[in-house]
């Protein structure tokens, strides 16, 4: 069965949706703070505090490794790769694995003055290390090998 070519969500599995679901919120969750420090006020003066958002250390690989899992799927979804002949289950099993990764790593790195930011994208890390797992049970369990060819006489 070939797809026509445009997005269409009813035609993806489940570790797809979760994968795309969970890798769009963990980069927009990466925008927000995940530290923050300071602040109050000294002798009268209102002293600023400061914020770091998650791109910062292993956030940005958390944040590369999402996008170019949103790229895959999406291009995935809409047929684009229909000609490509690589394990598309197991590239996005990989990316997902990554950035949830690096993401987890990133909210240990952030816990000195943790924020609301590291909490949304440790949710969003461990929803995308399920999606990994989903992706990677889909791939074993959908593409049996071929047959061998038959003996030529």
């Amino acid at each position: 069965m070939s797809r026509q070519p445009g997005f269409d969500m009813r035609g993806l599995t489940m570790g797809q949706k979760a994968a795309l679901i969970a890798g769009a919120v963990l980069f927009i969750a990466l925008f927000f703070p995940w530290n923050s420090a300071g602040g109050g006020s000294f002798a009268g003066i209102d002293i600023p505090g400061i914020s770091i958002n998650g791109w910062n250390g292993m956030g940005v690989i958390a944040g590369v490794l999402a996008l170019a899992l949103l790229v895959w799927e999406g291009l995935n979804a809409a047929g684009a790769l229909a000609n490509v002949q690589a394990p598309k289950a197991q590239i996005s099993a990989g990316l997902a694995a990554g950035a949830a990764l690096f993401a987890i790593i990133r909210f240990f790195q952030a816990l000195e003055g943790v924020a609301f930011g590291a909490f949304l994208g440790l949710l969003a890390a461990l929803a995308l290390a399920y999606a990994a797992w989903l992706r990677f049970q889909e791939g074993s369990a959908m593409t049996p090998p071929p047959p061998p060819p038959p003996p030529v006489s």
